[in-house]
């Protein structure tokens, strides 16, 4: 598995169980980005969601 695939696998799964702020903090991004990977978590988890 390539290493960008892997990190960004493993941000989605953050984000589906943090709230954007403490994502940001904890890993150090733009409070923006938390929001946008939160975003895609959630549409990730949405029934029927075409992947």
């Amino acid at each position: 598995m390539p290493t960008h695939t892997g990190l960004n696998t493993a941000l989605l799964a953050l984000a589906e169980d943090l709230p954007a702020s403490v994502l940001s903090d904890t890993l150090g991004i733009s409070i923006t980005s938390a929001f946008q990977w939160t975003r895609r978590a959630a549409r990730s988890l949405a029934p029927g969601a075409a992947q």
